[in-house]
């Protein structure tokens, strides 16, 4: 089989959970010998911060590429618009570059490991796509009417890549149930649940100004991950604990309103902001933080609790959405999502009492057998057979 991989979603590095998801599903792929099947599309700027530093001793080193390149018109767009260069240059790279690659280069399948809102035209080969979630059927509303019309073109152009895909990878079960009930015209049986692999690495570097005796959060500061109710849960607690409480995730939609919930309760001294940090600096905070707290309200996999458990830390979410389903009830858990009152009764339970360390090295282990890399790949190359077989 001669295989494409859609790459062109990824813009400098693969830090992002997306990101994370095909880096790990392409080294399954090399440990289980089938890398030599596949060739990676991606952008050029990809390319020269990424591809070309993966060092000789990795297993990605060699792999094969094609640099999609925007051509001078685009260079031109993109030294004048901000947003909307990006945003043409992803459309003309999806639509125009990639589509006639793909044509002459005779592959049977297009893989795309994202479902972006312009996915490739294939060509006349088939595609396999997989769906991270259906962010925009469950968990967004209102807003001005330029974003309500770009969260309408995003339903479409999402929902049609997912209707004409050969088929759909969900990366939980709760995802393929969302896609059943929300676009009815895709047959269950063209749907296959694959859960992402997670891989962590056991090297550390601490992280000047961060003191040990704090409880940690990570994730992006958008409405859906719910740190407005962590934020009331610890001021709850703030004069019965002497921890500090760490927010590592980028700014979005909800900091601005974190930060004035902060300022209001007098917490400025107590809350720590960190963002664009390395993998081994938060390696450092998951294996020195007394809880990890995930309260999200909406997530299509749930990487962060499984990551930081593997690392040893005693780990709280709450049990929305697929959060049950991918820590495999296996961590410490509370209901309603959004109750501060409840979420600060159980971390205060925790911190007095201890998941033992004997048990988080067993919840560890049995997470880093689950979620293998060559386990996930294997499933994933089983797939494209099916559909090239067809």
């Amino acid at each position: 089989m001669k295989i494409a991989v859609d790459l062109l979603y990824l813009y400098k590095n693969t830090n992002s959970g997306t990101g994370k998801h095909i880096e790990e599903l392409l080294r399954g792929l090399a440990d289980a010998g089938l890398l030599a099947e596949i060739t990676i599309f991606v952008q050029d700027t990809l390319y020269e911060n990424y591809i070309k530093s993966i060092p000789e001793s990795d297993s990605l080193c060699g792999i094969s590429h094609v640099v999609c390149r925007q051509g001078s018109l685009f260079d031109f767009i993109n030294r004048r618009m901000k947003k909307g260069g990006k945003f043409s240059k992803e459309f003309y790279l999806n639509r125009f570059v990639l589509p006639k690659l793909l044509k002459a280069g005779g592959y049977d399948l297009l893989f795309c490991p994202y479902n972006k809102v312009f996915n490739s035209d294939c060509g006349g080969i088939p595609s396999v796509v997989v769906v991270h979630d259906l962010f925009h059927r469950n968990y967004q509303s209102g807003g001005s009417i330029r974003r309500r019309l770009w969260r309408s073109c995003v339903a479409h152009e999402t929902e049609r890549n997912i209707r004409k895909a050969a088929m759909v990878v969900a990366v939980s079960e709760y995802v393929r149930q969302d896609i059943i009930k929300h676009i009815p015209s895709v047959s269950p049986d063209r749907i296959m649940t694959i859960h992402n692999s997670i891989t962590v690495s056991e090297e550390t570097a601490s992280i000047p100004g961060i003191e040990k005796s704090f409880i940690l959060c990570v994730s992006e500061h958008a409405n859906h991950k719910n740190h407005i109710t962590l934020l009331k849960a610890f001021d709850i607690l703030r004069d019965r604990i002497r921890h500090k409480l760490v927010l590592l995730g980028g700014n979005r939609e909800a900091t601005q309103s974190l930060r004035d919930f902060i300022e209001e309760k007098q917490l400025k001294d107590r809350v720590v902001f960190l963002s664009n940090i390395s993998d081994a600096q938060r390696n450092w905070l998951y294996k020195n933080t007394d809880l990890l707290v995930s309260p999200s309200l909406h997530e299509g996999f749930g990487r962060t609790p499984v990551e930081a458990a593997m690392l040893g830390a005693m780990v709280l979410t709450s049990r929305s959405t697929s959060l049950p389903e991918v820590t495999m009830e296996k961590l410490n858990y509370y209901e309603p999502a959004t109750d501060e009152n409840v979420l600060a009764a159980r971390i205060a339970e925790l911190l007095q009492q201890p998941v033992p360390e004997e048990q988080r090295k067993e919840t560890a282990a049995f997470f880093a057998s689950a979620y293998g890399a060559e386990t996930a790949a294997r499933r994933f190359y089983s797939a494209f057979e099916r559909v090239v077989g067809k």
